[in-house]
């Protein structure tokens, strides 16, 4: 089992607990819910068996990622080989942890940014909105999607060019439906235990 912290997720995992408790990772809860019924007797190993699959199908995706932009088989997997031997990656995605699905999050929005940059396209900057909203019902470290996105979005609305209420509506609503989720559970939790216990 090893950390502490790692106890705790197993036993979410388990008993498919969502709230907004700072040690409540859902997204990660949710995946790790449907891996148990895997016909494997120990609950342990079926959650480490989580950041494994995560993990490798990160350090998947960032290799197409990195060979799409520099197109070049090579550069992508040297990349993609010292991402997934850095210490970061490697342990987190041999033990039950958090940081795995926080990686494949982030490695999707590296991608919906590299596609913005490539041809701007408004759905483009909406799904990095959703992903945006979607990853803080994972971990509220990961509101630095939702930073970097609205820093393209005020570059893009002040250009000559950028539509920029249309585009603050849309990444807006974007990033509610994908935060949804989050704010469910948020309320929930309030009505359960009473707002201010729920800070």
């Amino acid at each position: 089992i090893g950390l502490g912290d790692t106890a705790m997720l197993i036993d979410g995992i388990q008993t498919l607990h969502i709230s907004t408790h700072c040690n409540s990772h859902n997204v990660t809860v949710l995946i790790g819910w449907l891996l148990s019924f895997l016909p494997f007797e120990n609950i342990a190993f079926k959650a480490n068996l989580l950041s494994v699959v995560v993990g490798s199908s990160t350090v998947v995706a960032f290799y197409f990622l990195v060979r799409a932009m520099f197109q070049n088989v090579w550069v992508a997997a040297i990349s993609a080989s010292c991402l997934m031997v850095s210490h970061s990656m490697w342990w987190h995605s041999t033990l039950t942890e958090v940081y795995a699905v926080n990686a494949a999050f982030m490695v999707t929005a590296l991608w919906l940014v590299w596609r913005l940059h490539e041809q701007f396209e408004p759905r483009r900057l909406y799904a990095l909105f959703f992903v945006a909203g979607l990853s803080i019902f994972n971990h509220a470290q990961l509101g630095t999607i939702a930073l970097g996105a609205t820093i393209i979005l005020i570059g893009k609305a002040v250009s000559k060019d950028g539509g920029g209420v249309k585009l603050f509506l849309g990444s807006s609503t974007a990033f509610l439906i994908g935060f949804l989720p989050y704010l469910i559970t948020f309320l929930a939790d309030t009505n359960r235990v009473g707002f201010a216990t729920a800070f």
